[in-house]
């Protein structure tokens, strides 16, 4: 087929009003049992009605019929790689529903992850609180020893201050006993 034959093929095929897609007589059923569980696709296309516009404008039957089917593949091949990417949308709905447990999983798994978090960190905030109040009872024991301890220095030194005093008193009084004895010897 040389080129002019090609552009002209290209140019009658766009401006194509009576090529019928629909169903026909002569048809290519294209069927992909492979594409989806719930059922195949097809293809309906009037080849014979294609042929008959091909040889109406100068092409032989067997040159239609090549260029007819040459379309018929690339037609196929390309439905095949659009289908390929497909899905319906029953195997849409179970993914998304895949999709929807795994996230409600991942949400069970951080609720109790976060259960358990909250749960180490009341036990460490009990564990503190525990080491608080043992620290705060040797606090309150020390103060109470060191006040004990300064209790006792007070009434020993108020003690010895007082021992102090009633000995200055005992010499002070022997003293004035004396001046009183020395003063009447000397009056006498």
């Amino acid at each position: 087929m040389t080129v002019l034959s090609s552009t002209i093929l290209l140019q009658h095929l766009a401006s194509l009003k009576k090529l019928s897609l629909s169903a026909g007589c002569l048809q290519l059923e294209h069927k992909r049992g492979d594409f989806t569980s719930s059922g195949s696709r097809k293809l309906y296309f009037d080849t014979h009605a294609l042929v008959c516009l091909l040889e109406e404008n100068g092409f032989t039957t067997q040159q239609a019929e090549i260029i007819v089917s040459a379309l018929v593949k690339i037609t196929e091949a390309n439905m095949g790689i659009v289908y390929k990417d497909m899905v319906t949308k029953m195997q849409q709905e179970v993914t998304l529903q895949q999709i929807m447990s795994q996230i409600s999983n991942v949400k069970k798994d951080m609720i109790i992850l976060e259960k358990s978090e909250f749960s180490a960190l009341r036990a460490e905030n009990e564990k503190i609180k525990l080491e608080l109040h043992q620290l705060k009872q040797q606090i309150m024991d020390e103060v109470v020893k060191v006040r004990t301890e300064s209790k006792l220095d007070f009434n020993l030194e108020k003690s010895r201050v007082k021992e102090l005093y009633s000995l200055n008193e005992r010499k002070l009084l022997e003293m004035r006993t004396e001046m009183v004895a020395l003063g009447l010897y000397l009056h006498a």
